[in-house]
């Protein structure tokens, strides 16, 4: 009786009329309809990634990465989680930033990007940014940043 209460739960979070106290002989079907609806929606779900450039604050510096999560990724190189190239030479301000649904065109503009010359970069920042304002200073307070840890 349990199996079949858990199996008229699912089907109702899922919106699926069920009668339990009728018939056991429906939840083999409302059960692999289920399943069908779970895995579609799995596959279905939206992927998003970012190819994104930073910069220090004198602008003299120019990082270019690509991230699934552009608020994580910006909190760690605010906070310098990962010391690496960013960190060493102070690259925290987001001037720029595209959206991709697959990883795969993400990687490829990424290397578009880093493989252009410096005033492709700048020209490609400024058609968007003129001022090279940090687009992601509203979203972390100073103890956000201190506080992070992974």
């Amino acid at each position: 009786m349990a199996k079949i209460a858990s199996s008229c739960l699912l089907a109702m979070t899922v919106g699926i009329a069920c009668h339990c106290e009728r018939s056991e002989a429906i939840f083999p079907k409302t059960i692999e309809l289920i399943i069908s609806i779970i895995i579609q929606f799995n596959f279905m779900k939206d992927h998003i990634y970012f190819v994104y450039i930073l910069s220090n604050k004198h602008n003299n510096v120019i990082y270019t990465g690509v991230t699934n999560n552009l608020e994580r990724r910006m909190l760690e190189h605010k906070s310098k989680f990962n010391f690496g190239f960013s960190a060493k030479y102070n690259c925290n301000k987001l001037v720029y930033f595209e959206e991709f649904q697959w990883v795969q065109d993400a990687i490829a503009r990424e290397k578009q990007i880093k493989g252009g010359s410096r005033l492709k970069k700048m020209n490609l920042i400024n058609s968007i940014n003129p001022n090279w304002d940090d687009l992601s200073i509203d979203w972390f307070t100073d103890n956000d940043i201190s506080s992070f840890k992974m």
